[in-house]
């Protein structure tokens, strides 16, 4: 049940795109979740260590399967990457919305998903 949620996910996160800005990517990833029958939660809480408190951005639970996506620009950021480690999930995927022009190392655990893109968007949000 985990695998096929997890090619689910990876399948319809790789068709969508491009965005024009984070606060698009966000409300539409959520929406494509509530659509795929998930329950989604916005800004789930998780406790880091030394008493401090982090946030996921996206939390989605759907018959017992538990996600956590960190959404991000161009690369995995290292605290998006220390939530992932941290949060209890069945599922943990990185999704950013610019493809970096470098290669950066495997992260164990966490699947990273490009969104489509656009030259004239990725322009744009540069500027």
């Amino acid at each position: 049940m985990i695998a096929q949620a997890h090619i689910e996910l990876v399948r319809e996160l790789e068709e969508i795109g491009p965005f024009p800005n984070a606060r698009v990517m966000h409300n539409h990833i959520e929406q494509l979740l509530v659509s795929l029958s998930w329950d989604v939660e916005r800004e789930f809480r998780i406790d880091l260590p030394h008493g401090r408190v982090g946030f996921i951005d996206l939390y989605a639970e759907r018959s017992g399967v538990r996600a956590a996506l960190e959404l991000d620009r161009s690369g995995p950021r290292s605290k998006s990457i220390a939530k992932l480690h941290l949060v209890d999930a069945d599922i943990k995927l990185q999704v950013l919305r610019v493809k970096p022009p470098w290669p950066f190392p495997t992260i164990t655990g966490i699947g990273v998903i490009y969104v489509r893109q656009s030259p004239e968007l990725i322009m744009e949000d540069r500027v």
